[in-house]
């Protein structure tokens, strides 16, 4: 069995970081969840985590991706952010507004992709 993943929120708004640590520990293959409020943090957390998983909306993603060796998840607002994350290499670009399940399902995907 494989341990279970490392994720990390990389998102300003407090109220969408805690809506996506209750989405996440509800997936049974993520283990320790990390949250950042601020870039600095974010690049604190990915330098010593490691994490298989990022969320992070697209200003966190663009200041951070350098550093990311892991499946990103960007949350975008628009279609120029989402064509801009696509560009800078996120894993999937997801519009707010997208549901929960099939969140949970590219979450999911991309983690199986990360134990092969």
């Amino acid at each position: 069995m494989n341990e279970p993943a490392k994720a990390l929120i990389a998102i300003r708004l407090s109220e969408r970081r805690a809506a996506l640590q209750a989405l996440l520990e509800s997936i049974e293959r993520i283990g320790a969840v990390y949250q950042a409020n601020d870039v600095q943090t974010s690049l604190e957390l990915v330098k010593v985590h490691h994490p298989a998983l990022v969320l992070a909306d697209f200003e966190f993603f663009s200041a951070i991706s350098i550093y990311l060796t892991s499946a990103v998840v960007v949350l975008v607002e628009n279609r120029e952010e989402q064509e801009r994350a696509r560009t800078a290499g996120a894993a999937q670009v997801i519009v707010e507004g997208t549901p929960v399940s099939q969140l949970i399902a590219i979450i999911e995907s991309l983690l199986e992709g990360e134990s092969e």
